[in-house]
């Protein structure tokens, strides 16, 4: 795949109102947010379009609704009592969204572990915005190589499926495949 920046596009409001990088190989933050839209392994027909709709609009959703902690970053943190960040100098950043190939859920894939991939290898700690459980799996893969990764997996099931209804890269397999190093 050619360079991720030509696959990032500019969010139409930034998280909280934090710089925007969406050059990633020009990247130097801490931690970075980045959009994932819908990503669906299954076939469209088992998506429905009000869902891809709302998960497509997701990452701008909560761009726009961060936008209450704008001012807020020196906020006293009352869990740890202390200044928001402990007081540290955090660069936080922006960086748009992967843009979503319409026509190819593998693409869609490709492009969101190889954005993922940028960002670490800039030093950065990923944020995503958006996407359903399909997004997963693309994200986590971007961590190939490293030594130790802790996922904390929170849901009503374990995704343990090695596959469903021929698809390896589903709903059901995410924290197989994050086993699988």
């Amino acid at each position: 795949m050619s360079d991720i920046s030509n696959y990032i596009t500019a969010p139409t409001h930034s998280f909280a109102g934090l710089s925007v990088c969406t050059q990633l190989n020009d990247l130097a933050a801490d931690i970075a947010i980045i959009g994932i839209h819908f990503v669906s392994p299954y076939p469209q027909r088992l998506a429905t379009a009000a869902s891809q709709t709302v998960l497509e609009t997701a990452p701008d959703a909560v761009r726009l609704q961060s936008s209450i902690f704008i001012d807020h970053w020196d906020h006293h943190d009352f869990d740890f009592n202390e200044i928001l960040l402990a007081n540290r100098q955090v660069r936080v950043v922006d960086c748009g969204d992967v843009d979503k190939q319409t026509n190819s859920s593998l693409q869609n894939s490709e492009r969101i572990t190889a954005a993922i991939r940028s960002i670490l290898s800039r030093g950065a700690v990923p944020i995503t915005l958006g996407t359903d459980e399909g997004g997963f799996i693309p994200f986590v893969r971007a961590y190939s190589g490293y030594d130790a990764l802790c996922v904390v997996h929170i849901d009503a099931h374990i995704d343990w499926r090695n596959e469903r209804n021929g698809v390896r890269d589903g709903y059901s397999s995410g924290m197989r495949r994050a086993s699988e190093g």
